[in-house]
């Protein structure tokens, strides 16, 4: 069996250094607009890691750690999905109501008399 410990303090090593490596680019900034995928891999690499220990100290609860690792990932990523959709889909920003009837948005102008006219 000292073999496979070894193995498993390689991959634990290099986890770990996934993980720092994950948290330099969230905190430079360079994930700003894939913030969401740098968390959920981070959160990856710690369920990963907490598995790896568990089978490395022969304690089950590193497992329970990996389980609540991965539900607060998934909880994250309807989070921030909702967020981006309600946001999206918010009055009054650029790229809301593209399921809109254009034909609508002409007649509401052409009410308000903001619709310019061809000249002829």
């Amino acid at each position: 069996m000292p073999v496979v410990d070894a193995v498993l303090s390689a991959v634990s090593i290099l986890l770990v250094v996934n993980l720092l490596i994950a948290a330099v680019v969230l905190s430079r900034g360079r994930a700003a607009g894939s913030w969401l995928l740098v968390i959920l891999l981070a959160s990856t690499t710690g369920v990963a890691l907490a598995a790896v220990f568990a089978a490395l100290t022969g304690t089950e609860r590193m497992l329970d750690v990996a389980l609540v690792l991965a539900g607060t990932a998934v909880v994250t990523a309807a989070v921030r999905a909702d967020a981006e959709r309600s946001r999206r889909d918010r009055p009054g920003r650029r790229g809301a109501g593209h399921d809109r009837d254009p034909s609508a948005t002409q007649t509401a102008q052409e009410t308000q008399g903001t619709l310019e006219t061809p000249h002829g």
